[in-house]
């Protein structure tokens, strides 16, 4: 991956603690906020997770891969 774009620290969002018991309302409002985030496909996760599905190696743990019988 030397040549290729790696995914850093940096390109995370700023994930705050979930809280303490019985704020799971809160903590479901933080849980939505970074998977929104973490999902735009524009995102450098977004991005790095979609690449994946094209290495072979992904695909046969998948199932997905065409391996000869």
């Amino acid at each position: 991956m030397s040549e290729k774009r790696q995914t850093r620290m940096s390109d995370l969002p700023d994930i705050q603690p979930l809280g303490e018991k019985g704020e799971s309302e809160k903590a479901l409002i933080i849980i939505e906020k970074v998977y929104k985030e973490l999902s735009n496909p524009n995102h450098p996760v977004s991005i790095a997770m979609a690449k994946m599905q094209e290495i072979e190696e992904v695909k046969i743990i998948e199932g997905r891969a065409d391996i000869p019988v």
